[in-house]
């Protein structure tokens, strides 16, 4: 009876008198009893009676066992599939046997073709029974006794799989057309083989065995080439990429078979085909996409020229709306432009490429940032392999910079690596100098208008001809050169900015990139190299690393130690402060590591010395300043050639340049510091043992040695300070760090300066000789020494004051570690000894003798005519005063207010004498330096005397109004610290602190924004200042567009629900007590900006009485609609009944219809509400239509964003931000100003109080004592919350009726703002 394959096995056990069925059912999984009846199987269908499959008593039992797969123990698992295995190879030879006889009958044919079905069938059922289920678990013992483990009863292993494939492979492998007489077997039947290669794919460990892999491509192939299977096969293949990601590398090796071993390459067309009908936008699952697109990579890289035969297939996936296959496609072309044409291709080959090349370019813009980083990627792999021509470099160059500016930070670090790696691979050659390049295409311009006029000529030489196309390609070359050049220098800038960006992986890449622009002689990666050098303080260990890898290669790599340490110099010239500083730390770190040899320390001194003459004095400072900052790490290098420094920096060399003295004074003062070199070296174990024995004292500060006064040191010094032949003007920055170098290193450098200033004094006043108090002479004095003179004391006394403060330090230090010293070591005597000395009262003389410094500090210093700096106190202020217009000299003005302040730090007598003076030369000095000294001292004065300078607070706040930036900057920068440090109150004038957020100068703007930031920080003190500020800024001159920036800003930091809710009160309140119709707009505004929780809106519709009059102006209404819309967005069922009455009042205050000082009940407006609804019924076509077009519209504007949001190009600053679209509510209301995300929890915090009393006016004349900033606060916030109530305003007429947002409107604007934040954030 033939043998028809079932469509489910469970269709063999129906009874057909046609076909072949089941007659017998398995009831025993006995597994003594299975094993006994497969072994009858097996025994009957050995060798030549292996087509006995056909009897019921063989077939039956194996089907049955076959169908209870996960019931059967692995043992008679095992048996099955061995007998099946047995039996079809055994099946298979008998076939081939019997074709190559020739002499069979029909009959013997269809016996052999009816088994071979059955085998197949059996081997295909087993094979989906094994790898959907197991078998029956089993216990195995271990080697080791008492242990026991369960296995899983899965029987299939690889081993299995490869040898069922291989068995079907030579099934194959015979005539089968001639055992089904001439015809093709039927379609169930070979869709046996193929089915079950599918399922030994699908597991993914299976696959990535070799040989069945190997296997599995045999099968599918032979399919193809000799059974017509290939349409099947490549919707087979396809099915399984789009489910199986571990499936690309099968399928292409399968592909790949095909083409090079049975030369069919018209399945990569019907493969190709297929892959583009299909369309991704209409798949739910986006992995399928993916599985795709890498096969299309991995398909590419195998088969370049099959693949690019159908590449046209392929193509319009480029314009669908999945990035994914775009991604797959690009890297196809990236493929197939390396690996399609090599050298000598023909024209048309050429012109394909082109044009792959061209779609390559145009990808630059697309909008999909992960398709942009695949492109960027992907001309990298082609200009590594090569593949890129020459003529395309500057225009590849050009697309690449444009990308640096990319929002995405994966397009930037791509971006930077291929600008990187066309820098290294350029086919210019190893210089990219602008400058020389264009002298050489100058000279080969000239050259060339030469041969053109060679060209008249008649007879013309073959040598003038190929020099004359010689010509022609330098020139082309040198064009081409020039403006890759300047590609690559417009790239500088952008990067520059990239070294601030705070993704590490735009600051590394970028770091990489000028280290490569500087080895190729770029001109502009100077700056860059520059700025990068502030990474040296960067909180990242490998972008720190980094920067010091980088200089190491750029300067310190080389093997001639002239070289290196002009290397060095070089970067010290025209060098800012900032960079200077940051080169010390980086020199700091190199000789922290021992990278800086000794050779190169000695060629510094050499240069310094000018002992090679060749060098100026420019290299000669430079090395001085190389020398100081090594020193910095290592005293020793200053200490042991002193001498030199003194002779050499302080000699007639410093007379040439004037920088000489400050820089040697510089290096000087390393001698104070302790050597961090040996701090770095790790204790051995021995010392470590030590250093546990040791005493656990506090650590101690290591003392430095100091110089006699006699030493030749201070004798140059002294020269410097007392030197009238300098000018004035180049000889401040000298004494400065003289007087800091004596003050540092000298063991009594009070002597020292004191017979400084008085052979100074002597010199300029000689009447002091004769009378000490004698100063009437000092209108005839020369201005440039008396402006000398006036530096040197001021500057002397305040190092007198820092030096007091040092011993008083030192004392307490030597005494607190004494004490603790002496602590351990006490006895029961030396408890009563030290009970003695507290009696005596030994530690209170000591105690004494730290105050007895402080108070000569306080008194003796600079009080006047009786010690010697205070003699010239009162000069002082009578040339900062300009008495008798004498003394209007910029710089004397400039040094003379300088010397005062430095006075006032010192006395808090002198500091209240003069204070008057100094705040009077702030409001009338025409110098803006001077106005800006002034700011800086004022904030130290507040440190030292806050209780004196507290009066004077509003006039330190003026000075944020000032004409000259410099001035506002210093007066910020110095509020910021007495704020934040809690030495002055927040009053009324923090609004001017405010103002400085717009400010037009960005450095003033961003410090005010950090100021807050900081402020933010402290408890409640943005919440406390926002009442009076909100007031402030709403009374004075400032912009409505200046306005809602600040409060934006301000109230970005309200994150508590408490403070939402106490500010919904206190705005609500404040519409009631005002009267003009902007404050009611920006009161509206900050109202908008709260993220409002329940209790909020809530406590927001009961006071809607304050409000409601209010609401006739469109701009409050509209705020107010904000306020709504975002209440939806979290409301529960409770709280949507609310905001549906709140709504209802705006939609009656719109209309017109709410009385004014009238409040309704909900019940009352929700039924006017519907009643309006209800009027407006007829006209609701018209009304579809336009709410229609305004989607219609607004869809394209978010497409336009969404673009927009893609493919432009953003700065990186960290501070900079972009606003999405966002959906306005039929009006241009500043409702799209969108406060902080809802993502942002609140932080938890001190609940905030209320307020009891009420608050007092201040007194007109400044207090002596400042409130605390609570105080202030709830003074503030009762004054608001208790005043009387006015009546409502006077009625105006009825603004036109607007339509405020319903509940379908308002879904949809949630949406659209759930979109833009999306892509916004993309």
């Amino acid at each position: 009876m033939e043998f028809v394959i079932p469509l489910s096995a469970d269709d063999l056990f129906v009874h057909n008198e046609d076909h072949f069925c089941v007659e017998t059912v398995l009831q025993s999984v006995a597994e003594n009893a299975l094993i006994k009846v497969i072994d009858g199987v097996a025994n009957r269908l050995k060798k030549h009676q292996c087509i006995q499959i056909e009897e019921h008593e063989n077939f039956d039992p194996l089907f049955n066992m076959i169908c209870k797969f996960g019931q059967l123990p692995v043992q008679v698992l095992e048996k099955v599939h061995e007998t099946l295995k047995q039996g079809l190879s055994n099946m298979i030879k008998t076939c081939s046997d019997l074709l190559k006889d020739g002499t069979a009958s029909n009959d013997d044919l269809n016996r052999h073709k009816n088994a071979l079905r059955m085998y197949v069938y059996l081997v295909h059922l087993f094979a989906t029974h094994a790898t959907k289920g197991t078998g029956k678990k089993t216990k195995k013992k271990k080697e080791k006794k008492g242990e026991e483990t369960t296995t899983n009863g899965k029987w299939e292993t690889d081993a299995h799989k490869e040898e069922v494939l291989s068995i079907m492979l030579h099934a194959l492998e015979i005539d089968l057309p001639k055992l089904w007489k001439a015809n093709l077997p039927e379609e169930a039947f070979i869709n046996l083989f193929s089915s079950t290669t599918y399922l030994f794919l699908e597991d993914p460990i299976a696959s990535r065995n070799k040989a069945l892999k190997r296997c599995a491509s045999l099968v599918l192939a032979i399919l193809c080439k000799r059974y017509n299977q290939s349409s099947n096969i490549t919707e087979g293949v396809i099915n399984l990429l789009v489910k199986y990601e571990h499936l690309t590398i099968p399928v292409a090796e399968f592909l790949e078979v095909m083409v090079k071993e049975y030369n069919n390459a018209s399945i990569i067309g019907d493969v190709m085909r297929e892959i583009g009908r299909m369309n991704p936008s209409e798949s739910r699952d986006a992995s399928g996409t993916k599985h795709i697109s890498a096969f299309l990579g991995e398909i590419a890289e195998r088969l370049p020229k099959q693949v690019q035969q159908n590449i046209s297939n392929l193509l319009p996936h480029l314009d669908a709306e999945s990035y994914t296959m775009r991604k797959g496609i690009i890297e196809v072309l990236g493929f197939l432009i390396a690996k399609s044409f090599p050298e000598g291709s023909s024209e048309k080959e050429i012109e394909l490429r082109d044009s792959l090349l061209d779609i390559m370019e145009e990808r630059f813009r697309d909008v999909n940032a992960h398709t942009r980083s695949k492109v960027i990627q992907t001309w990298l792999y082609l200009y590594q392999s090569k593949a890129v021509p020459v003529s395309r470099v500057t225009k590849l160059t050009e697309l690449t910079v444009g990308r640096l500016r990319d929002k995405t930070a994966n397009v930037r670090k791509y971006a930077v690596q291929l600008i990187t790696t066309l820098l290294q691979y350029n086919p210019y050659g190893p210089s990219l100098r602008l400058s020389e390049t264009r002298k050489k295409l100058e000279a080969a311009v000239g050259e060339g208008g030469e041969d053109k006029e060679s060209d008249d000529e008649e007879e013309q030489s073959q040598k003038e001809k190929s020099k004359k196309q010689e010509n022609v390609k330098v020139l082309k070359f040198l064009t081409d050169m020039s403006n890759f050049i300047v590609q690559v220098q417009t790239a500088v800038p952008v990067a520059c900015q990239l070294l601030g960006s705070k993704n590490g992986s735009d600051v590394l890449e970028t770091i990489q990139f000028f280290v490569t622009a500087r080895n190729f002689n770029v001109e502009t990666a100077a700056e860059g190299i520059r700025k990068m050098l502030m990474l040296i303080w960067s909180k990242d260990a490998t972008i720190k690393e980094a920067v010091i890898d980088a200089y190491y290669e750029l300067y310190f790599n080389k093997e001639d130690p002239v070289r290196v340490a002009l290397n060095l110099i070089t970067l010290t010239i025209r060098a800012t402060l900032g960079e200077l500083t940051s080169l010390e730390e980086l020199i700091t770190e190199m000789q922290k590591k021992k990278a800086i040899p000794s050779s190169v320390v000695s060629t510094l001194w050499d240069i310094f010395a000018m002992k090679p003459k060749k060098q100026g004095g420019l290299e000669a400072r430079g090395a001085l300043i190389i020398l100081g900052m090594l020193g910095n790490a290592d005293p020793e290098v200053v200490k042991n050639k002193l001498n030199v420094l003194v002779q050499v920096g302080l000699g007639p060399r410093s007379k040439e340049d004037e920088y000489f003295v400050r820089y040697t004074c510089l290096a000087l003062q390393k001698l104070a510091k302790t050597s961090s070199i040996s701090k770095s070296e790790t204790p051995n174990k021995k010392e470590k043992s030590k250093e546990k024995d040791k005493d656990k004292a506090p650590a101690q500060k290591q003392e430095y040695t100091r110089y006699k006064n006699d030493h030749p040191l201070f004798a140059k010094l002294a020269e410097v300070i007392k030197d009238k032949d300098t000018p004035h003007n180049k000889w401040f920055t000298g004494a400065e760090q003289a007087i800091n170098t004596i003050y540092l290193l000298s063991e009594n450098p009070d002597v020292l300066c004191a017979e400084i200033v008085r052979e100074m004094g002597f010199s300029i006043f000689p009447s002091l000789k004769e009378k000490e108090s004698d100063l009437s002479d000092v209108a005839k004095t020369s201005l440039g020494d008396l402006s000398k003179f006036f530096f040197a004391i001021g500057h002397v006394a305040i190092k007198q004051l820092v030096h007091i403060e040092e011993i008083q330090n030192e004392l307490r230090r030597q005494r607190t570690a004494r004490d603790k010293k002496n602590e351990k070591k006490k006895t029961a005597k030396n408890k009563k000894q030290s009970t003695i000395e507290q009696e005596l009262g030994v530690q209170a003389a000591e105690e004494n003798e730290v105050e007895v410094l402080k108070e000569s500090a306080e008194k003796e210093v600079v009080a006047p005519g009786k010690t010697l700096l205070g003699i010239f106190g009162p000069v002082i202020a009578m040339v900062c005063a300009n008495a008798g217009s004498h003394f209007s000299d910029h710089t004397l003005r400039t040094v003379a207010v300088l010397a005062l302040c430095k006075y006032m730090c010192v006395s808090s007598e002198f500091c209240e004498n003069h204070l008057q003076l100094l705040f009077t030369i702030l409001q009338t000095a025409p110098e803006s330096s001077v106005r800006a000294n002034i700011v800086i001292a004022i904030g130290d004065l507040a440190f030292r005397f806050p209780n004196l300078i507290e009066p004077w607070t509003v006039s330190i706040y003026s000075t944020l109004k000032d004409q000259d930036n410099r001035v506002k900057k210093n007066a910020l920068m110095v509020l910021a610290h007495l704020i934040l440090n809690d030495m002055i109150k927040v009053k009324g004038q923090i609004s001017e602190l405010a103002l400085c957020i717009e400010d037009p100068d960005r450095r003033i703007s961003d410090l005010a924004r950090l100021f807050f930031n900081e402020l933010s920080q402290k408890g409640n003190a943005i919440y406390n200042i926002l009442p009076d500020l909100i007031s402030t800024l709403s009374t004075s001159d400032v912009s409505p567009a200046q306005f809602k920036s600040i409060m934006k800003y301000q109230f970005s930091f309200i994150d508590k629900d408490k403070q939402a809710e106490a500010l919904v009160e206190k705005l609500c309140h404040r519409f009631s007590a005002t009267k003009e119709e902007s404050q009611w707009r920006n009161i509206a505004y900050c109202m908008s900006l709260l993220n409002l929780n329940d209790r909020a809106i809530r406590k927001l519709n009961e006071l809607s009485k304050h409000y409601q009059d209010k609401l006739s102006d469109e701009e409050v209404l509209s705020h107010f609609v904000t306020v709504v819309t975002k209440g939806r967005k979290f409301a529960k069922a409770d709280l949507k009944d609310v905001l549906n009455e709140l709504e209802a009042k705006l939609n009656l205050a719109a209309s017109g219809t709410l009385p004014e000082g009238q409040e309704i009940s909900a019940a009352a407006l929700v039924k006017k509400a519907k009643a309006a609804k209800s009027k407006s019924k007829p006209k609701k076509k018209a009304k579809a239509k336009s709410k229609k077009g305004y989607q219609d519209s607004e869809s394209e504007e978010e497409l336009e964003s969404e673009s927009s949001d893609s493919e432009s190009e953003a700065e990186i600053s960290p501070k900079t931000t972009k606003k999405s679209n966002s959906r306005v509510i039929e009006s241009d209301s500043e409702s799209s100003d969108d406060p902080m995300s809802e993502d942002e929890k609140p932080k938890k915090g001190k609940k905030s109080k209320a307020p009891a009393k009420k608050s007092t006016k201040a007194p007109a004349k400044p207090r002596k004592k400042a409130k605390s900033d609570s105080e202030d606060s709830e003074n503030s916030e009762s004054s608001e919350d208790e005043k009387p109530k006015k009546k409502s305003a006077p009625k105006k007429k009825p603004a036109p009726k607007k339509k405020v947002v319903s509940e379908s409107e308002s879904e949809e604007s949630e949406e659209s703002e759930e979109s833009e934040k999306s892509n916004s954030m993309e």
